[in-house]
């Protein structure tokens, strides 16, 4: 599809202009605030925030043409005869005008955030190390704009949720809005804690606070001093008390009488023995009434999905979520000489960037800085992400590639056919099998995407894989994946077309999958066993006792011990044993599956991928899916792939054979 450049040239002028559009914020241009025209004199026109027209004495401003005709007409008659000539007249009249403007400056600051941190706040810029007045940028400005509309103009708590990326400041501006309103608005004793991971994360943020209190532009001063022999500090000048605290030694925070927390890298939170992410949170919010200029400032880096921060930022909750994307940074542009030939090799990721809003010159410096990468796309998406999904996707220890299981998703992705229930006659035991039925239902848990084929007999046709998880919802989940081999014949994909994944007691899970088996042409069924030993309060033996009585029923099952060893007398040992050899052999499976077109598995289930996204490969080496996420279907896949493998190609039983399907396979991975 050629695209219409006219339109794409259009509108990469609109976004450019916004991009590098003129910010002043003594003149109040370029804020992303609704503002309105405010004359300083006749010839001076300033923009200014429109809630500051509801302040009081700023209303007896606005009854005249400027700021300088107030000052003029104030002036009453008496003060005039006591001047000699209008010299002297017009000497007053500048006098009283400089106080005005004081005034009026003084309003300001507290209504016009952005004017505040240009004329009283200090940064040091990151290149030059200089001390500079602390002028917004861009992404600054935009977070900003966000936390003004959605609470601060309306006088709401302040609740936010922001996903840093690259330094552009984010909690720089975090500490200066809880700086202005201690200064500006909650003038005493609106006390505040800074959180981190660890202690020296939280004494960084707090290093801009102290900035800002020592080189503070104006009359007033402010000076942090230890708090009563604590390890707590105070601004002696309004009585504030900050709390500098972590994750790892929450004992030295005040929980209690808060009114701001700025809470930092979430994403690095881990729990202790004594206290969880979310409780440590929980204590510290709490107690911050929901009043107007308290603050919960929650901010972080994204490290992966599924852990705590994630949730955090997923989840339903009161946190305003915030983020800035690369190409909402000034400096990540690089002007295109022709942008007419740019346009005609865009890539399909390029032409993706376009629809999130960045601009030619942006996609430029993307590819430029994609180039310095050696085309890795998913370290630039992790430096640089465009969205706050692909920041969280592309970064963490991953143990698959991202750009893959997007791949794998949008290709295979579809809903079941059917969703519903296998009954059979008998619950458990001989009978279990007896007059299987799949009844439909709306909530049904075992999900179909081919029925099983009757029409003919095929041996080594499907596997049947099962991961025995826990009764109680917070327990993982058991899994029961089919896997189907025929396509294989015809050189196509193998292809996943039934899983249950439900909550349930592990002895009714082992004759549901009986019964799945049976109903697919009585599948090769493999059962992970160590499953059945996760609980240490169970007994020991409790796994052989489950798959002794399976085996009086069903006879087509899996087994990690050669055959030859059988036939020696060696005890069988049923089902998959996962190991140090056999996890990662499971994992590289899947991987192959991602990234070899001939090795690929067709898996329908959405569920399938989201556990790929939120698998990681641990400090240690170790695979394990990360907090708040699972691997049952994962681990299923994997299982299947590594036995189907070594399983032999499906072949048709023909009604003559006495041959029929293979019992007992036994497939040796090693231990």
């Amino acid at each position: 599809m050629i695209p219409d450049i006219q339109a794409i040239l259009k509108e990469d002028l609109i976004r450019e202009k916004l991009l590098f559009e003129e910010y002043d914020p003594i003149k109040g241009i370029g804020s992303k605030i609704d503002r309105f025209p405010f004359w300083i004199t006749k010839d001076e026109v300033v923009y200014l925030p429109d809630w500051m027209r509801d302040d009081e004495l700023f209303k007896v401003f606005l009854r005249y043409e400027s700021l300088q005709d107030y000052s003029e007409q104030t002036m009453t008659p008496i003060e005039q005869e006591q001047f000699k000539n209008k010299e002297d007249i017009k000497e007053y009249k500048q006098k009283l005008f400089e106080a005005t403007i004081l005034i009026f400056n003084e309003i300001r600051e507290k209504y016009d955030f952005e004017y505040y941190t240009a004329t009283k706040l200090i940064v040091q810029d990151k290149e030059s190390k200089k001390e500079l007045p602390f002028i917004l940028k861009n992404p600054q400005r935009k977070y900003y704009a966000k936390i003004h509309n959605k609470f601060i103009k309306h006088y709401k708590p302040i609740r936010i949720k922001l996903v840093k990326t690259r330094q552009w400041g984010g909690s720089t501006v975090t500490e200066a809005l809880a700086f202005w309103i201690q200064d500006k608005w909650m003038t005493e004793r609106w006390h505040m804690s800074i959180v981190g991971d660890v202690e020296s994360q939280a004494k960084n943020v707090f290093g801009y606070y102290r900035r800002f209190a020592k080189k503070y532009k104006g009359e007033k001063t402010f000076s942090v001093k230890q708090f009563e022999r604590t390890k707590n500090l105070t601004i002696k000048e309004n009585e504030v008390i900050i709390s500098i605290g972590s994750m790892q030694k929450p004992d030295t925070i005040r929980s209690s009488d808060n009114c701001i927390l700025h809470a930092t890298e979430l994403g690095s939170w881990r729990g202790t023995e004594m206290t969880k992410p979310e409780d440590l949170l929980q204590t510290l919010t709490s107690s911050i009434a929901p009043l107007p200029f308290t603050m919960i400032a929650l901010e972080s880096t994204a490290k992966g999905i599924g852990n705590f921060w994630y949730r955090l930022w997923i989840g339903e909750n009161s946190y305003e979520p915030i983020f800035v994307g690369w190409h909402e940074v000034e400096m990540n542009f690089i002007p295109v000489k022709n942008k007419e030939e740019f346009v005609l090799t865009l890539s399909k990721y390029e032409e993706y960037l376009l629809t999130e809003g960045a601009t030619l010159g942006g996609i430029n410096w993307y590819r430029n800085a994609l180039a310095e990468m050696n085309g890795n796309l998913w370290s630039m998406q992790s430096e640089n992400p465009t969205t706050a999904q692909e920041a969280f996707q592309s970064t963490g220890n991953k143990a698959f590639s991202p750009l893959f299981i997007k791949k794998r998703r949008a290709e295979f992705v579809r809903e079941p056919i059917a969703k519903g229930k296998l009954f059979s006659d008998y619950a458990k035991g001989e009978g279990s099998c007896n007059n299987l039925r799949f009844e439909e239902l709306s909530s049904g848990e075992f999900f179909i995407w081919e029925y099983p084929d009757t029409k003919k007999n095929i041996n080594h046709r499907y596997v049947v894989i099962v991961d025995i998880g826990g009764r109680t919802a917070k327990a993982d989940y058991s899994v029961i994946t089919v896997i189907d081999r025929m396509p294989l014949l015809s050189g196509g994909l193998k292809k996943t077309v039934f899983r249950a994944r439900y909550h349930i007691d592990p002895d009714i899970l082992a004759w549901d999958s009986v019964r799945v088996a049976t109903w697919y042409d009585n599948a090769l069924l493999v059962i992970e066993n160590n499953s059945l030993r996760r609980n240490k309060n169970e007994n020991e033996n409790y796994f052989t006792t489950v798959l002794n009585e399976i085996e009086n029923v069903y006879d087509n099952l899996y087994t990690y011990e050669d055959a030859s060893k059988i036939k020696e007398g060696i005890p069988v040992k049923w089902g998959w044993q996962t190991n140090r050899a056999t996890k990662p052999l499971a994992v590289s499976k899947i991987n192959a599956s991602l990234v070899d077109d001939a090795e690929c598995l067709d898996d329908p289930d959405y569920r399938y991928y989201d556990e790929l996204e939120g698998y990681e490969i641990d400090t240690s080496g170790a695979y394990n899916a990360v907090d708040g996420m699972h691997d049952d279907i994962l681990m299923t896949n994997g299982i299947g792939l590594a036995v189907s493998e070594k399983m032999p190609l499906p072949y048709e039983i023909l009604p003559s054979s006495k041959s029929k399907a293979t019992a007992r396979i036994s497939i040796d991975l090693g231990d």
